[in-house]
């Protein structure tokens, strides 16, 4: 599911772009501003924040049920961005020991989160 997450938001970030450059062009364009459309972005930003909160939320709740070492690997590779080579260094583990471990604890939680769908 973290993939499937990964992947959805890749791709709403390029839809997000694409859209604040055809209404920044539209703006441009007219110059003017409908009194709705800066409603209508709120709405959406609302429904999207909360969204987000929704998904992290249960993100956190899988990561939760991972043991310690995969757990704070993954959150500081995909929380913090760290790169795997400076997790190696900080955990005092081998670069592949971390590419491994992270590729584990992504199937894990797919499972995980597979699995809450399932039964909800």
């Amino acid at each position: 599911m973290l993939i499937y997450l990964s992947v959805f938001a890749s791709i709403n970030v390029r839809v997000e772009r694409n859209q604040a450059i055809d209404r920044y062009r539209k703006l441009a364009k007219n110059n003017t501003l409908e009194l709705w459309e800066p409603i209508t972005s709120q709405e959406e930003d609302t429904l999207q924040s909360i969204i987000a909160k929704e998904n992290k939320g249960k993100i956190f709740e899988a990561l939760n049920c991972l043991k310690e070492p995969d757990k704070e690997i993954m959150i500081r590779r995909y929380f913090f961005d760290e790169k795997p080579k400076v997790i190696s260094e900080k955990m005092l583990l081998s670069k592949k020991d971390i590419d491994n471990k992270l590729y584990q604890s992504k199937i894990k939680l797919k499972n995980i989160l597979e699995y809450e769908e399932a039964y909800l």
